[in-house]
């Protein structure tokens, strides 16, 4: 059994970009979640409920497949909600990030868009709680991530692979001159 779970604290907008995005893999035919890339059939049953009990809201939203079917895989289920994660987290987040697309453009595959922009959300959510000394490298940093999005748009894996190892290597080059 395979189990996935993502959760995250955000604004009414940032939730929009959220299930956008995630609204952009499904039509792909597949999700990545946790450098895992989940294949969704064409087919899927859909459960979404409100509930409003003592003075809290919740609105949930899931689906899932059989998955004795040709076209499938596990049941995933994804709950979008919880306390923000700490800096440390973060920056173990950017790590494995840049370290799945790395070997993802060296396996010859180029990023989905909601990969690109994932990378830039955890730079973003980075930025908001790094120390002031860093900002200026963490800016830099989604600058060129935000290039890496647009290589990814293209479907340039070569534009694509340049940036991550730049990337890559301007992470460790902040990452050691502030520790």
């Amino acid at each position: 059994m395979l189990k996935l779970k993502e959760q995250t604290t955000a604004t009414r907008e940032e939730l929009a970009g959220l299930l956008f995005r995630l609204a952009d893999q499904l039509a792909g035919g597949k999700i990545s979640i946790k450098k895992n890339e989940i294949k969704i059939p064409k087919k899927l049953e859909v459960k979404y409920k409100y509930k409003n009990d003592d003075g809290y809201s919740k609105f949930k939203f899931s689906f899932k497949w059989n998955n004795n079917s040709a076209d499938s895989s596990p049941e995933i289920q994804l709950d979008v909600l919880k306390p923000q994660a700490s800096y440390k987290e973060l920056k173990k987040q950017l790590r494995d990030t840049l370290n799945a697309a790395n070997l993802q453009i060296s396996n010859g595959s180029i990023l989905t868009d909601w990969e690109a922009q994932n990378l830039i959300d955890i730079i973003d959510a980075s930025i908001k709680q790094s120390k002031p000394e860093l900002l200026l490298g963490m800016e830099h940093l989604k600058q060129v991530a935000y290039d890496l999005k647009k290589a990814v748009a293209d479907n340039s894996i070569e534009d694509a692979r340049r940036i991550i190892s730049f990337l890559y290597r301007q992470k460790e080059k902040y990452h050691d001159q502030y520790k």
